[in-house]
């Protein structure tokens, strides 16, 4: 204590604290904390020592030092009491100190690394079926995928209180994954098959009705919504509308379809469902991106 001739007596007590405060990763991690530092004199009464704080500068950032992950928004403090059980009241300060993750490490180290390994999860359909590597390509990306999901989820806060959009990003894009592996044996069983085997009636008509026209799919059998006419001039100067249609390199006309339903084979299927499949879990994934970004960018953009 420091007493002066006036008569004030002033103490300034030193020390450092470490305290710690409860983290929301709900947008980890382009996420906003805000840590309150609660300060009171359990040991004396409201009517013994008031505590006060400087208005204008509620915390002193004289001694502050710059952190590489965090950029420290604002700062404030209110005046509050707590009441005992016995009815006492104690002088107590209220500080609330807003907190911002800076972007840029994650941004680069987390996120782009994981958008680039969602996208890899559909291209498993593209690899053809006769190459061999198929499946391994596809049990490749989910085992890379699932090593980075241990890395990044060191990285997030323990926390049960509330769930991170990043671990429910990353929990969808593993299940994609190990859907995809069960999609790419299936295909793989009907590219194998045997020339001999017979096509179900109800896949025959799904291929030729529904997925080689969604697909655009040419193998073997073209797609008909390509097909151009138009007129030839006999000997005798009558005109025929034809389809233009390749067949094995030749034209044939309209009364001279081939029998498409002779012509279906098991890599047609499996090829065609294989496109489709490509193009299904595209739109999931690039939906899901979309979606759980959206809300994580948002709530950054609103923060800032």
């Amino acid at each position: 204590m420091r007493i002066q001739s006036s008569g004030r007596i002033s103490w300034s007590p030193s020390g450092i604290f470490v305290v710690s405060c409860d983290s929301d990763i709900t947008y980890y991690p382009l996420d906003y904390q805000s840590c309150y530092v609660k300060v009171s004199t359990w040991g004396y009464t409201q009517t013994e020592i008031t505590l006060v704080y400087d208005q204008d500068t509620p915390v002193e950032l004289g001694f502050y030092s710059t952190n590489g992950e965090w950029d420290l928004v604002s700062a404030a403090g209110t005046e509050t009491e707590d009441r005992s059980r016995g009815g006492q009241t104690f002088s107590t300060l209220k500080f609330q100190i807003d907190l911002q993750r800076l972007p840029l490490y994650h941004v680069m180290n987390t996120l782009v690394p994981v958008l680039l390994m969602a996208f890899l999860i559909p291209a498993a359909f593209k690899v053809p079926p006769g190459c061999g590597e198929k499946v391994g390509y596809t049990l490749t990306v989910l085992l890379a995928y699932a090593v980075y999901l241990t890395i990044v989820s060191d990285n997030i806060p323990s926390t049960s209180e509330n769930v991170s959009y990043l671990s429910v990003y990353l929990g969808l894009i593993f299940l994609y994954g190990v859907i995809s592996v069960f999609l790419v044996i299936l295909v793989l069983c009907l590219h194998e098959k045997a020339d001999d085997d017979p096509i179900p009636a109800w896949l025959r008509k799904l291929t030729l009705s529904f997925l080689i026209p969604v697909t655009c799919w040419k193998q073997g059998i073209g797609c008909p919504n390509k097909r151009k006419k138009f007129a030839v001039k006999h000997d005798k100067g009558e005109k025929t509308n034809i389809q233009e249609k390749k067949q094995n390199g030749s034209y044939v006309t309209d009364n001279e379809a081939p029998d498409e339903h002779a012509q279906l084979k098991w890599q047609t299927v499996a090829g065609a469902l294989d496109n489709f499949l490509f193009m299904i879990m595209m739109i999931v994934v690039v939906i899901t991106t979309l979606v759980l970004f959206t809300i994580i960018i948002v709530n950054y953009a609103q923060n800032i």
